[in-house]
């Protein structure tokens, strides 16, 4: 039994009532998952910059845009 079917199993247990908490709860640990990836996304590219070489030089902004693949008007 998969951990999707396993879930499904336990939340056809609770009454109608129940499911209205347990999907507050639900949703406040949707959104600390998000909000703990994004922290760790930021983490690494901060820990990059920390590590590149080049850190703290000046980048003309269209180069920039360039290298992102942004096209300006």
């Amino acid at each position: 039994m998969s951990n999707r079917e396993k879930c499904i199993s336990i939340i056809d247990f609770f009454t109608e009532d129940q499911l209205e908490k347990i999907a507050e709860m639900l949703e406040s640990a949707k959104k600390l998952a998000v909000e703990t990836a994004d922290d760790v996304f930021c983490a690494k590219m901060y820990e990059n910059y920390l590590e590149n070489p080049d850190k703290g030089e000046a980048v003309d902004f269209e180069d920039f845009a360039r290298e992102i693949g942004v096209e300006l008007p």
